[in-house]
């Protein structure tokens, strides 16, 4: 089964087929919409293979640039990076998606 996190690889791949500009407001975005869309039908792929939800980005993310994980992961990135573009590189770069148990 295909999760969020292999969604994130793809897009990874080719962003703007996904999300349009290479921004990481616009990936922001569309996580939302496709978590709106899986809440409806299939909530498991909210989660890794081994049982991590998506919503523990935000607390992994927090912890790594040492900031408050109610910030939401995407708004605690881009206060890291100069620009939007650079925020979604930094993410995929540094998702920890390994720490996930995902490669």
């Amino acid at each position: 089964m295909d999760t969020i996190f292999d969604l994130i690889e793809k897009i990874k791949l080719r962003p703007p087929m996904y999300i349009g500009l290479n921004k990481l407001s616009d990936m922001h975005t569309f996580l939302l919409g496709y978590r709106s869309a899986v809440i409806e039908n299939q909530y498991e792929r909210l989660f890794t293979d081994n049982g991590i939800s998506f919503q523990y980005f935000n607390f992994f993310v927090g912890r790594k640039y040492n900031c408050s994980s109610f910030m939401g992961y995407a708004n605690i990135i881009l206060k890291q990076t100069e620009n939007d573009e650079e925020a979604l590189r930094q993410m995929n770069e540094a998702n920890g998606m390994d720490y996930f148990g995902i490669s």
